[in-house]
């Protein structure tokens, strides 16, 4: 899918927000720097994606992020020390043993 959605605490309502550049299945999210990351995950041929999006609730808008440098779906990311790392995963045959951290001041993995 290529929705996503925000929930509103006091009136308990959930409204769409615009569509992602990429339908994913799989991905991970995060918040990071007040916008939110959706990093790989499958597209709808279930070919692994390596490809990340960030939404800003500022400007109401999706915008591509450097690509990993492996495809995964299915993997843990966490915020540590100022970066996203991402850690394992699957990549359509094996799990993957490689980390990558993300830094967003120089949009590099």
């Amino acid at each position: 899918m290529d929705t996503a959605e925000t929930y509103n605490v006091d009136t308990n309502e959930w409204t769409l927000i615009p569509a992602m550049q990429t339908g994913r299945t799989g991905a991970s999210c995060i918040a990071y720097h007040n916008c939110l990351y959706v990093i790989g995950g499958c597209d709808e041929w279930v070919e692994r994606l390596n490809s990340s999006e960030k939404f800003d609730p500022t400007t109401n808008h999706w915008s591509r992020v450097v690509d990993m440098y492996n495809p995964r779906s299915n993997f843990a990311v966490e915020v540590l020390d100022d970066k996203i790392f991402v850690a394992g995963g699957f990549n359509g045959v094996t799990s993957i043993e490689q980390v990558e951290c993300y830094n967003d001041r120089t949009d590099e993995w």
